[in-house]
């Protein structure tokens, strides 16, 4: 039997997809007056896909791939704090943010996307209902707003609602900020100040009314990311 010989100089690319199922997350959304007062579970079904080098993951490290529980629990974020009247901007805007991530790298893992939201407790005699949207991340625009403490990334606007990504760069400070919003912290070294000051980590969720006045600081060697939600 020939021996089989891996040239070590010849990269080979390969696709991968992350396949996620039946991701039930209990939220407010739809446009009937009796949907806008409790809470009903929709369904997430999500296609990553992914090319990169046949090499990549011999390391067996989630550094090397996407963090899929990481993705999930920005998704269930999004829909609780958004409480979206529409099932279409709910994908769109879940969407533009996966997309978001994608192009936010160098060299983006993710190549396409596919994404399902479904709800079965749908009224007006219809007993299921499902929006899906395919998206290249490369076909996504997204509005930066610079500021000397970083830039706001617009991901979806909204008359009730707007979903924005806070960048703050290493050693800098956003400060007094008074919005009313729902915030999770995606990047760590993160310092607030409040009365007191102390250490924010990643997957913290913060919830703040308006006028209530707070400051961060990014301590860290890389840019800092709050995903903010802010309901009119």
């Amino acid at each position: 039997m020939p021996a089989i010989i891996i040239r070590e100089d010849v990269l080979i690319l390969m696709e991968f997809v992350i396949e996620i199922r039946d991701f039930f997350v209990d939220c407010i959304i739809g446009v009937y007056p009796e949907e806008r007062d409790k809470v009903q579970q929709v369904a997430v079904n999500l296609d990553l896909f992914m090319q990169t080098e046949d090499n990549t993951f011999q390391t067996d490290n989630i550094s090397s791939t996407i963090d899929y529980a990481w993705v999930t629990s920005t998704i269930e974020f999004i829909l609780v704090e958004s409480k979206f009247y529409l099932l279409e901007t709910a994908v769109q805007f879940i969407g533009r943010y996966l997309s978001l991530l994608a192009i936010s790298k160098n060299d983006p893992l993710i190549q396409k996307i596919n994404l399902c939201i479904g709800k079965n407790d749908v009224p007006k005699e219809c007993s299921k209902a499902s929006v899906r949207m395919n998206i290249s991340p490369k076909d996504i625009h997204v509005i930066k707003k610079q500021q000397v403490w970083g830039w706001i990334d617009t991901i979806g606007e909204t008359k009730s609602l707007g979903l924005y990504r806070l960048n703050l760069y290493p050693n800098s400070q956003l400060s007094d900020l008074v919005l009313e919003e729902s915030e999770l912290i995606l990047i760590g070294n993160l310092l607030i100040q409040t009365e007191t000051t102390r250490e924010l980590f990643a997957g913290e969720q913060l919830y703040w009314k308006s006028g209530k006045k707070r400051s961060y600081i990014n301590k860290g060697t890389k840019v800092a990311n709050i995903l903010c939600v802010r309901l009119a």
